[in-house]
This record gives C-alpha cells, sequence and structure tokens, in this order.
C-alpha cells in the first residue's frame, strides 16, 4: 500500500524575505524573530530559490494551488475575493482546473 504524501506548507501573509532568522532575519530587541520557523527549517526542508507570486494573499494562493501563473486565472487577479463573489461565472476557480491537492490526492 503506497504512502501518503506527508506535505506541509506554511503561507503567510506580509512577510519578507528577511523576516525570518533561518533566512538572514535579525533578532529582534526581545529575541529570536521567528524560533519555531527556524526550528522547523533546521529539522526540515528549506526552499532557497523561490518567490511569492504575488504581494498579496489571493493571487499568491492561486499559483500555489494550481502551479500557474496568477493571472492566468481570473480568480488570481481579483482582491479579495469574498462572499459576494459566490456564484460568479467569471470569479473563482473553475471546478475542472486541476490543484495541488486533487493531484495530491489521484
Amino acid at each position: 500500500m503506497p504512502q501518503r504524501p506527508n506535505i506541509i506548507f506554511i503561507v503567510a501573509d506580509d512577510l519578507g524575505f528577511a523576516d525570518l532568522g533561518c533566512y538572514g532575519g535579525r533578532d529582534a530587541k526581545f529575541g529570536k524573530v521567528s524560533p519555531v520557523l527556524d526550528q522547523l527549517a533546521a529539522n526540515g526542508l528549506k526552499f532557497t530559490q523561490g518567490y511569492s507570486n504575488s504581494p498579496v494573499c489571493s493571487p499568491t494562493r492561486f499559483a500555489l494551488m494550481t502551479a500557474r501563473y496568477q493571472y492566468r486565472l481570473r480568480g488570481g487577479a481579483d482582491e479579495p475575493i469574498n462572499s459576494k463573489s459566490k456564484g460568479s461565472a467569471v470569479l473563482g476557480l473553475p471546478p475542472a482546473h486541476p490543484t495541488l491537492p486533487s493531484l495530491l490526492k489521484a
């Protein structure tokens, strides 16, 4: 029986490239900048050749979940997507579009 993937994504909004100690962030006045995330990085996998696809959350998450540039899907170009857009034929992710979770499930 094949094992399920063991993957954790940590996505933080408004986090700069040097805001974590494990990526060179300086210690804050009252201690470490990010001790828990630094420990995870020390004991796990740390990516050093990547970047955020957008400075705001919805497009970044569209890119992460679809592995596509966010503006190739309309939903990734609109910020924020909220309950007012429910049922919209234009906004959001088309149900048939593959996502990282659907591909991992398969």
